[in-house]
């Protein structure tokens, strides 16, 4: 009768994560626990138990990994709640952003990953490719492009034969962002075609959701703005905002897409010299929804700046610089401002001055992609305007439209 009781609370519990109904999860768990500590005989159900209170430290590595070690110890063989090849984040693709709310950490926390991976594998056979992917993103933020496309590669691989559609999808992109880079266009083709197929196979709805979104992001990367959806644009998430952060109303969307599709709405505001609108979407995810990350953050900043330098603001410039800046120099991440650097100009070296050869890094980063040809000759007229990849050149544009 225990596992009658038990079990069904916790697959409810994980379904309530899934949903972003924390206070649902929550009583679950409380409930699952309270009928655990009746019998000391649920050595196995405290360990099914310890998996689902996991979820809510996705973001703490020292918390996962001392439940996971733990519930290793306590269950033989696969999770019964937890779905056999599970994500180990389930439907959150970004792994470099979930497991560093704050900068400084980044290398470390891909070795706890890479443990935690392991753990959650032998627990529920999922999971594999997601520490790869980490340290994709990583190197590719570095400006490490060779190395961030060879591991890049390899998570792909990986998710790809251990069914792990989220992390397929993130190490997609991450090969997208590089092909750019590189005026790659088999590259491109590659990473644009799986990330096609994504949104119309027969994928997860989550998946789906975040291929669109990728489309959407990558396309403005290119200067491709009527790409972007209708609901992005509008801002019909249907979400408000609850202690945790933020809930779903309805089930129009994932919960896991929200996140991802603000900042695409943040980033189209400002390309589409719309800085008002830009601004308040960034305040409306930090401030509102709570999203808050090493690279949202930078990257929120960043568009900040460029906003504030449309609107002739240079004292909120610098201040959004000086935060942007302080999030990507402990990691190193210093392509993402080498991306902003042709609209921000002096602005964003001087900013970069105390941080040591941030400036230099900038410049090397950014050397390699400035100097392309520019498939619109029009000048840059202040701000964040032109788009970071518009140099990328008419190969990769032309590549795209032929994937479409």
């Amino acid at each position: 009768m225990k596992e009658e009781t038990i079990l069904p609370l916790l697959r409810t519990a994980y379904v309530c994560f899934q949903c972003g109904d924390m206070a649902g999860y929550y009583e679950q768990l409380e409930q699952a626990k309270a009928a655990i500590d009746l019998d000391t005989d649920c050595r196995s159900l405290y360990g099914e138990w310890l998996l689902i209170l996991a979820l809510s430290s996705l973001t703490d590595l020292d918390k996962l990994l001392s439940s996971y070690r733990e519930a290793r110890n306590c269950i033989e063989g696969y999770s019964r709640v937890l779905p056999q090849k599970a994500e180990i984040f389930l439907e959150y693709y970004n792994p470099l952003a979930i497991c560093n709310p704050k900068p400084g950490h980044m290398d470390e926390n891909a070795d706890k990953l890479t443990e935690a991976v392991k753990l959650f594998y032998s627990l529920t056979g999922g999971g594999l490719g997601t520490d790869i992917c980490y340290r994709a993103q990583l190197a590719y933020f570095r400006g490490e492009l060779d190395s961030a496309r060879e591991l890049a590669r390899e998570a792909f691989e990986v998710a790809i034969m251990y069914g792990q559609e989220m992390t397929a999808l993130c190490a997609a992109e991450t090969l997208a962002r590089i092909a750019i880079h590189g005026l790659d266009t088999g590259l491109w083709q590659f990473a644009y075609s799986h990330i096609s197929r994504a949104v119309s196979e027969n994928t997860s709805r989550a998946c789906r959701e975040l291929a669109q979104i990728y489309f959407a992001e990558l396309n403005l990367s290119l200067g491709l703005l009527q790409t972007v959806p209708d609901w992005i644009k509008k801002g019909e998430f249907n979400s408000v905002s609850a202690p945790w952060g933020y809930r779903i109303v309805g089930d129009k969307h994932s919960h896991s897409v929200l996140p991802s599709a603000l900042i695409v709405q943040t980033e189209y505001f400002n390309y589409n010299k719309n800085p008002v609108a830009a601004l308040n979407s960034a305040d409306i995810a930090q401030k509102i929804y709570g999203v808050d990350d090493v690279l949202s953050n930078a990257h929120y900043d960043f568009f900040r700046a460029g906003c504030y330098l449309q609107l002739k603001d240079i004292g909120n410039v610098k201040t959004a610089l000086r935060r942007a800046l302080g999030a990507i120099a402990p990691d190193g991440l210093w392509l993402i401002a080498a991306v902003f650097a042709p609209a921000l100009g002096e602005l964003l070296y001087e900013a970069a001055q105390p941080y040591g050869k941030g400036a230099e890094r900038i410049r090397e980063i950014g050397a390699g992609f400035w100097s392309k040809p520019d498939p619109d000759p029009k000048k840059n007229d202040g701000g964040c305007t032109e788009r970071p990849y518009q140099t990328a050149g008419r190969s990769l544009v032309a590549a795209l439209l032929r994937q479409e």
